[in-house]
């Protein structure tokens, strides 16, 4: 069996990198089993299969004439983790262009945190960094940004405190310097950093499972439809 969840799981990853956003969280926590898989792991990457065959005609479109800039969503699930991983919290963030996802990543931090403000300064670090380059890539290809700056969206009140906020560092200074990098491309005005409410969050499909309505309402906002 451990051979054949690993190719299937290998499978799923490889569409959740490419052309299906909306199976990177659910590929990701299958691909942390995939040394001692067992048969709960096992019915859990069978069920993602059948999904895929369901929406096996599912693709990201784009050419929405409303959305012409580029933007970003960053979210993290604070100690979001499976049996063995409670402490670490899960990350995720999407850049959108023309109605569709053109950069998406969901990801497991290394280390443990011990707040949701935490958690989502370390998920912001990640879509700081991603921004940077998406940011390079839409001046290169003439591609607008509203204001001159890449628009990053998050859903934690704190966390927007802290992207400009330096009087709050008593309380943060425990976490490592590299994580509040957003903090210099806010003050060099190379992004801007917004909030969102967390019923619009797309970003959120990428840290963990969702109730059948919030998943299609964000798969839909990831341009992922019916071809």
């Amino acid at each position: 069996m451990k051979t054949k969840y690993q190719t299937l799981v290998g499978s799923l990853l490889y569409l959740a990198n490419h052309t299906r956003p909306d199976l990177a969280a659910s590929a990701n926590i299958c691909a942390r089993f995939m040394g001692c898989p067992t048969k709960s792991h096992w019915d859990a990457a069978l069920q993602i299969g059948r999904y895929v065959a369901a929406t096996v005609d599912y693709g990201i479109v784009y050419g929405s004439e409303t959305e012409t800039e580029m933007y970003g969503m960053v979210d993290a699930n604070f100690v979001g983790g499976g049996k063995g991983e409670r402490k670490r919290s899960t990350s995720g963030y999407c850049f959108l262009y023309g109605g569709g996802a053109v950069s998406w990543r969901s990801f497991l931090e290394k280390t443990a945190v011990h707040s949701t403000c935490e958690a989502e300064v370390m998920a912001s670090a990640l879509g700081v960094n991603e921004s940077m380059w998406q940011r390079k890539l839409c001046k290169d290809l003439e591609i607008p940004l509203a204001g001159g700056c890449m628009q990053l969206y998050g859903d934690n009140q704190a966390q927007l405190r802290l992207m400009d906020d330096r009087q709050a560092e008593d309380q943060t200074k425990h976490i490592a310097t590299r994580y509040f990098i957003g903090r210099d491309r806010v003050a060099l005005g190379e992004i801007k950093y917004n909030y969102i409410e967390t019923g619009k969050m797309i970003a959120d499909i990428f840290t963990k499972p969702l109730g059948k309505l919030l998943f299609e309402r964000f798969r839909a906002g990831l341009g992922v439809m019916r071809l």
